[in-house]
């Protein structure tokens, strides 16, 4: 039973230095962020590694991923002009439906519903900064590496 018992507690420590290690690679590469040129250039070296390219190879490859990589920003650029769209249609709908709303309530009714319609912009924007600080708690409460077990479990 005491040899079950300790594989266990070495699964699930080398669980969680394994998890902690991929952390903080994570973090690690989150804070390094290169720019497109360098991460080409990155990609390339591992794929002449990996794949023995020869200098011509390489040079078509490159030109192949900076055709990839300017489709791919186009692409982003589109759809941010799209989420932006969005947000401007669904606003006019929203004053669409207020100015409809009022015409249909007494003042008093609307004031009423303005003042509700505040509260609930209010509570909105207040409940990702309670999910942060009690998370903060948690991590608080109990370290880091406690945290990644918990993670596992």
């Amino acid at each position: 039973m005491k040899k079950l018992f300790l594989i266990g507690m070495l699964m699930v420590a080398m669980i969680g230095t394994a998890q902690n290690d991929k952390m903080q690679k994570r973090e690690h590469n989150r804070t390094e962020k290169m720019s497109d040129a360098e991460q080409m250039d990155g990609r390339l070296k591992k794929m002449t590694e990996q794949l023995s390219l020869s200098a011509a190879q390489q040079a078509q490859v490159r030109d192949l991923m900076v055709e990839q990589n300017k489709v791919r920003t186009a692409r982003k650029q589109e759809r941010q002009k799209m989420a932006e769209q969005r947000k401007m249609e669904a606003k006019t709908q929203r004053q669409a439906f207020d100015s409809k709303m009022a015409g249909i309530l007494t003042a008093e009714q609307n004031a009423k519903w303005q003042q509700k319609k505040v509260q609930r912009t209010e509570k909105m924007k207040a409940k990702p900064q309670a999910a942060s600080k009690r998370n903060e708690k948690l991590i608080l409460l109990l370290g880091k590496n406690n945290l990644d077990l918990i993670i596992i479990s």
